[in-house]
């Protein structure tokens, strides 16, 4: 490989580009926000939710009452983001669930344990904590 002879545009080049990767490398080091929990801890008998997803949850022994967030503004174009509902039961049944009809009540025949929701390709997952 031949040695060019360094000329100015070739070092201003170099050096931009330099500053480029600089200012782009502090600018997310500044910017930096860890990523959203996939796991929410609920308590019983209480209304859980979580952003980014529009659903509020409410656990009750081997009940949860899924509904809509009554923040959200436009709640047709946020529930049909909502590609699936899993509710996840103490005895190992899984029950899916569409929001067409919301709000809906799952019942298990032991307690909930979890619910997971598939919201905009991202999976956010409610768990029930015990009394």
């Amino acid at each position: 490989m031949a040695a060019e002879k360094l000329t100015k545009q070739r070092l201003m080049q170099i050096l931009i580009m330099m500053a480029i990767l600089i200012v782009a490398f502090v600018w997310r080091t500044l910017n930096y926000h860890p990523e959203i929990s996939n796991s929410v801890p609920c308590q019983q008998a209480m209304t859980c939710s979580s952003d980014p997803t529009p659903l509020a949850l409410i656990f009750s022994g081997n009940e949860v009452k899924i509904t809509l967030n009554q923040d959200m503004e436009s709640h047709d174009v946020e529930s049909q983001n909502v590609e699936s509902i899993s509710v996840h039961c103490a005895d190992g049944t899984e029950i899916q669930k569409s929001l067409a009809n919301a709000p809906i009540t799952v019942t298990c025949k032991a307690a909930v344990e979890a619910v997971e929701v598939q919201y905009l390709g991202q999976l956010m997952t409610f768990t029930a904590e015990q009394e």
